[in-house]
């Protein structure tokens, strides 16, 4: 990457470019660090000129216009004023590209950490407890340990609803959360 890139952005955004060659430029600065760190470098070189040259000029103005009446110092000053001002806009206009850069940088960091989350689990998650596990698929049958609520035959103390798959008491006669009625035997 050459340094005329660096020229050529501002003015461009300044002159409104489409969104697109924005885009395209600020993912070159996203994957190239060394061209970020120039862009840095160069606003903080223009921030400092600009700003001592702006300093400079407000008061060689002032001492010129008042200690030295018609004084030929006044001609340069002025112009160095305006000038310090003018490069100040393009040290603010790197400043923002440097923002828009770090900023992308941080939502994309933000979009890798955060993980898809499943509505429908946020929809029933006060009912998940209590939905009984697809028995099929699972081991719990084949191991040595027993909960609370099964013997060592493996039978639940529960009835499962088998329209809802609700696990409910095993006294109940109907489903608590669909209302199903269950077959006495």
């Amino acid at each position: 990457m050459d340094m005329d890139i660096l020229f050529i952005y501002p003015y461009n955004e300044h002159m409104k470019l489409n969104q697109d060659k924005q885009k395209e430029f600020e993912n070159k600065l996203r994957e190239n660090p060394l061209l970020l760190k120039k862009y840095k470098t160069m606003y903080v070189v223009l921030t400092i000129f600009s700003a001592a040259s702006f300093l400079l000029g407000f008061i060689l103005i002032i001492v010129s216009s008042t200690l030295f009446q018609d004084s030929p110092m006044f001609v340069f000053c002025f112009p160095l004023f305006f000038i310090s001002l003018f490069v100040f806009m393009f040290s603010l206009i790197y400043k923002n590209v440097i923002k828009k850069v770090e900023q992308g940088k941080k939502e994309n960091i933000n979009k890798k950490e955060t993980l898809p989350t499943n509505k429908t689990y946020e929809i029933e998650s006060d009912n998940h407890r209590y939905v009984a596990p697809d028995f099929s698929s699972s081991n719990r049958f084949n191991k040595k340990e027993y909960t609370k609520n099964e013997d060592k035959t493996g039978s639940l103390e529960t009835k499962v609803c088998p329209k809802c798959g609700f696990i409910n008491k095993s006294d109940a006669k109907t489903c608590q959360l669909c209302g199903n009625k269950f077959d006495n035997k």
